[in-house]
């Protein structure tokens, strides 16, 4: 909760230039930040109930003891299969909301990539919370299959005449019935 209301703001605060600097549209860039304060929040939080837990200390519990752990503990590690399907759903939302603001796929994809490395190494430092292995590919999972739908819905669009475009005026997203484009210059 201490990470989640300073984040809250600092994204309501910051996502109208941000999204204006970098030529997204306004509410997909605020959702995105919403995403990446909501994950950070639930994730790097010390967990004092969880002092003691078995988990290595450190980045080297971030490192598999065998390839095949990678593909096998995601599921059965972790929190089992609540767990996984909770890592998968942590980052969609980010690589959705990420791909909606940019109406592009690869800086969503670098973030998705990324992220969950980071905060998993971050983990290991963190009081209660240790680095694993099987996280970081089930949060990068997530977050690719976030940048997949994203991305089918910008192609849906597009494909239905109907692309997601950003007013000028206030750069939100304006879904233009059929063929024909809404403009708000006239108001």
């Amino acid at each position: 909760m201490l990470v989640l209301v300073p984040g809250a703001a600092v994204s309501v605060v910051v996502h109208r230039r941000l999204a204006a600097r970098a030529g997204w549209c306004q509410r997909p860039t605020l959702l995105a930040l919403l995403a990446i304060a909501m994950t950070l929040a639930l994730t790097l939080a010390p967990e004092t109930g969880r002092i003691g837990v078995s988990g290595t200390i450190g980045v080297d519990g971030c490192l598999p003891d065998y390839a095949a752990q990678l593909v096998v503990d995601p599921f059965y590690n972790s929190g089992g299969i609540t767990g996984g399907i909770l890592n998968l759903l942590l980052f969609l939302p980010l690589g959705l909301t990420a791909v909606l603001a940019t109406r592009r796929w690869p800086a969503p994809v670098i973030l998705v990539l990324l992220l969950p490395l980071a905060v998993e190494v971050c983990q290991s430092w963190i009081p209660g919370r240790y680095c694993n292995s099987s996280d970081i590919v089930t949060n990068m999972v997530g977050g690719m299959v976030g940048v997949l739908v994203g991305t089918a819905w910008i192609h849906l669009r597009r494909a239905a005449l109907r692309p997601i475009r950003c007013s000028r005026r206030a750069s939100t997203p304006v879904m233009s019935p059929g063929a024909s484009v809404r403009s708000d210059r006239g108001r």
